[in-house]
C-alpha cells in the first residue's frame, strides 16, 4: 500500500512539473514574439475578442485592456508621447453596424458608416459593404482606422475597429499596421 501511494504521489508530482513547464514555455513563446518589431505580434493575453496581429507593432508601449457591456479592446500608448496610440475594439453589438432605417424594420443590412466616430473627415466603404477605412480629425495627430462588420455562421455578430494615431512622419508605419491587421 505504501509503495502504491508513493507511486501515485510521484506521478501527480511529475504531472504538475510537466504542466508548470508547459505553462512557462508557452508564456515565454507568446511574450518572446513581441521582441521582433517587423513580425506579426499576437496579443493573446488581451482577453476575449481582442486577439489580433499587425506587422510593425511598436514594442515598449503601455498596454491597457478595456471593456464594456458588450465589447472589449486594448490600447497601446507610446509612453514617450501619449498622443501616439494604437487601439483595437471588438463589439458584439450586432445591430450597431446596420443601416438603421432598415434595421428598425427588421432588415439586417450592414452599413459600417453607422458606427464611425462623428469627427471622421474621410471615409471609404469597401465594395463588399462589410468594412470601411476612415480618418478622424484628432489632435495633434490624425487617427486612421478600419472597421469590419463581423459575421459568424451566416449571422451578423458585431464589428471591430483598429485605429492608429501616429505623427505625420510615421504614416508609412501607420499604413503598414492597417494593411496587415488581422483579427482572430
Amino acid at each position: 500500500m505504501k509503495s502504491r501511494t508513493k507511486t501515485i504521489g510521484l506521478t501527480l508530482m511529475a504531472l504538475g512539473v510537466a504542466l508548470a513547464l508547459y505553462l512557462v514555455v508557452t508564456t515565454f513563446d507568446l511574450n518572446f514574439t513581441s521582441l521582433f518589431k517587423d513580425k506579426p505580434v499576437p496579443n493573446p493575453d488581451a482577453g476575449p475578442g481582442t486577439n489580433f496581429t499587425a506587422e510593425g507593432m511598436p514594442t515598449g508601449w503601455t498596454e491597457t485592456k478595456k471593456d464594456g457591456v458588450n465589447w472589449s479592446g486594448v490600447d497601446f500608448v507610446n509612453p514617450a508621447d501619449t498622443n501616439q496610440k494604437i487601439s483595437y475594439v471588438n463589439s458584439r453589438c450586432a445591430g450597431c453596424p446596420m443601416d438603421q432605417d432598415k434595421f428598425a424594420k427588421g432588415v439586417m443590412d450592414p452599413d459600417p458608416f453607422a458606427v464611425l466616430p462623428s469627427d471622421v473627415t474621410q471615409k471609404t466603404k469597401a465594395r463588399d459593404g462589410m468594412s470601411a477605412s476612415y480618418v478622424e480629425a484628432t489632435k495633434p495627430y490624425e487617427t486612421r482606422g478600419i472597421l469590419h462588420v463581423l459575421k459568424q455562421g451566416g449571422t451578423y455578430s458585431g464589428y471591430e475597429t483598429f485605429e492608429v494615431t501616429l505623427p505625420p512622419n510615421q504614416q508609412a508605419l501607420a499604413q503598414k499596421l492597417l494593411d496587415t491587421f488581422h483579427s482572430s
